[in-house]
């Protein structure tokens, strides 16, 4: 204290914590206090050789107690292995597993790890140590949930969970969370794509989207999906259909989601392709038209030689009545067809998106990302071919190695658009033209 030292506590015992500060004070010091204690009941020699008090030390040397700011379930520790690799690194003992929950540290005994940290030259020690304390703020912990108390098992909503998005749901089951399905269309004509033998148990929600009131339809399902009880741990869209949804719940529910502003660019392919443009990614050139005399300015004033031209719903997946137009005519059956009718997913085409005709190889290009950091998990080479009148009939795919330039390329184009478009987290399916100028 200002006037002097004053006592807390004394204990009739050895220093605690593990005993993990030994290591420490042996390079240290060249002796601790439990050595210490044996010595002075049964080697009183080597206890009397000992100094009253150690008054140099041989090593500059630290214990850094780690403080966890959040509690939550650790996926794992990205932060030990930065500390690992520290110069004053010596040893630890670490109280976390992954997949175990921990507490806000309040006491010696919420503390989640400790690191003993050891350098002849006390700078290096320092710095390390504050190191430590940064990592406490931020890069020490990877939470798959952040809350306050050790949950239930937690649950993954899927929302449409249809096609390979049946097969997600599955694996939810399998790894032993709960499932909630949510459907975000009352008789989705998609509900029927889901491959035979999929196990998929679990709670059922049904969104309101006939109700005119988006609002308060939108507050009904996030009031079912809490009374169901569970922590939600993710929120994912599971078809195309559902993405919207998906990513106004994460949000509303704080899990690992995707900019919401940029929600639409995932959705509508003539957002989208504008979006990319903006952000200096190549982009096709096009038009979406309400009406017949909009998508003719566009084509007049385009005048694309040969005129192809590309006519296809704007929110729509499959090859959904997409066509190949070779004369303004031809453009004019495809959007009379198009505009206004309600599409492959259910959804009513309002408005026809014109687009250029890219001369090349399509292929896919299929990616998984974790707060921005892009995984790709395969490119596949479509095989389409014309038949029975329509010019892009898929026959099949071929899966590729990225072990040439081109694919590279197209894996970088790849990773530029999801920058572009705002998806950080999550999987995407991209579908790329390998044109002779390069990948679009």
């Amino acid at each position: 204290t200002p006037t002097g030292p004053c006592l807390v506590e004394v204990g009739s015992r050895c220093h605690g914590g593990e005993g993990t500060w030994q290591q420490i004070a042996n390079a240290a010091v060249g002796y601790n206090q439990i050595t210490a204690t044996i010595d002075a009941y049964l080697e009183e020699g080597k206890f009397m050789a000992l100094p009253d008090a150690p008054t140099s030390l041989r090593m500059a040397g630290r214990e850094a107690f780690v403080v966890a700011r959040e509690s939550g379930v650790v996926r794992a520790t990205p932060g030990f292995d930065e500390i690992r690799g520290m110069r004053s690194y010596l040893s630890e003992e670490i109280m976390v597993q992954p997949n175990s929950f921990i507490s806000k540290t309040v006491d010696c005994f919420t503390r989640p790890a400790a690191f003993q940290l050891l350098n002849a030259d006390e700078d290096v020690v320092v710095r390390d140590y504050e190191r430590i304390r940064e990592l406490e703020k931020s890069g020490m912990w990877d939470f798959s949930v952040i809350c306050p108390t050790k949950p239930e098992t937690g649950a993954v909503v899927v929302v449409d969970p249809f096609s390979s998005g049946a097969q997600l749901a599955a694996r939810v089951v399998k790894l032993g969370y709960k499932l909630i399905m949510l459907f975000s269309e009352t008789d989705s004509p998609v509900a029927a794509l889901v491959q035979s033998g999929t196990d998929l148990k679990g709670e059922t929600v049904q969104h309101d989207d006939r109700n005119p009131d988006e609002r308060a339809s939108f507050d009904q399902t996030a009031a079912k999906l809490k009374a169901l009880g569970y922590p939600i741990l993710a929120i994912l869209p599971g078809a195309e259909t559902g993405v919207l949804l998906a990513d106004k719940l994460a949000d509303k529910f704080s899990t690992r989601t995707n900019p919401l502003y940029l929600s639409t660019a995932r959705r509508n392919k003539y957002v989208m392709g504008e979006t990319i443009r903006k952000a200096g990614v190549r982009a096709v050139k096009q038009k979406i038209a309400s009406t017949w005399e909009e998508a003719s300015a566009f084509l007049k004033g385009w005048n694309p030689d040969p005129f192809k031209v590309i006519v296809k719903p704007n929110q729509s997946a499959g090859s959904d009545d997409v066509f190949l137009c070779g004369s303004l005519e031809e453009v004019k059956r495809g959007f009379d067809k198009i505009n206004g009718a309600i599409n492959g997913l259910g959804v009513v085409n309002e408005g026809v998106l014109l687009q250029e005709f890219l001369e090349g190889k399509e292929y896919v290009v299929d990616s998984v990302s974790r707060d921005g950091r892009h995984k790709v998990t395969a490119v596949w080479e479509y095989d389409k071919r014309s038949v029975n009148g329509q010019f892009n009939v898929y026959f099949g795919m071929k899966l590729l190695a990225v072990d040439t330039d081109a694919v590279r390329g197209m894996v970088d184009y790849q990773r530029r658009v999801l920058d572009a478009v705002g998806i950080v987290n999550g999987p995407a399916h991209a579908e790329v033209m390998m044109t002779p100028t390069g990948p679009c």
